[in-house]
């Protein structure tokens, strides 16, 4: 299939979807290619999920742990999937979900979710990536036991203890939150 836009925006996080969705509401044909889910780090792996920890351990403290964190998965998922359907109902917008490569001047070709290629052209290409977290190597800690932004919200319960790397808005909410729900825990020794 080959396809011709105005844009090709590669990544559906905040700034992806901010040009795709002006470009779109000014009528020129916009894909969206993404490789996992709408919205990005803030809603997947920052901003949302860890505000809705904060306020569920507000709420809770360290009482029923697991149903607040799984509370959290909920409604993520829930907004991911609000998201990701109003943006694949705008005019002018394709949402696309799979893995681009560049393929040559205003050319991409998308390995498509579902299997298959897609190949696309476009006038303008932006890529709007975002970023990955860097896992540290820490003498003594196992692999398994690293948790990032990315794995942190799929935790099933409380850790008993828990140090956060980084003093950046996430890891400080974070640190507060899982704080509040009772980690790190008084060691007796």
């Amino acid at each position: 299939m080959n396809d011709t836009f105005h844009t090709i925006v590669i990544g559906a996080g905040s700034g992806g979807l901010t040009v795709a969705v002006g470009l779109a509401n000014l009528g020129k044909p916009v894909a969206v290619i993404e490789a996992l889910h709408v919205g990005g780090d803030c809603t997947n792996v920052g901003c949302v999920p860890s505000k809705t920890l904060i306020h569920l351990a507000d709420a809770h403290g360290a009482h029923d742990t697991a149903h607040t964190l799984a509370e959290v998965r909920r409604k993520r998922d829930a907004l991911r999937e609000k998201e990701t359907h109003e943006f694949g109902e705008l005019p002018n917008l394709s949402l696309i979900f799979g893995r681009a490569r560049l393929a040559g001047p205003g050319k991409v070709i998308v390995a498509l979710a579902e299997g298959g290629e897609r190949t696309m052209s476009a006038e303008h290409i932006v890529i709007a990536t975002g970023a990955r977290p860097r896992a540290l190597t820490i003498t003594g800690l196992p692999d398994e036991r690293m948790l990032t932004n990315e794995t942190v919200f799929e935790l099933a319960v409380v850790p008993q203890h828990l140090a956060v790397v980084g003093g950046g808005v996430i890891g400080m909410e974070l640190a507060f939150a899982f704080r509040k729900l009772g980690s790190p825990r008084k060691c007796d020794h």
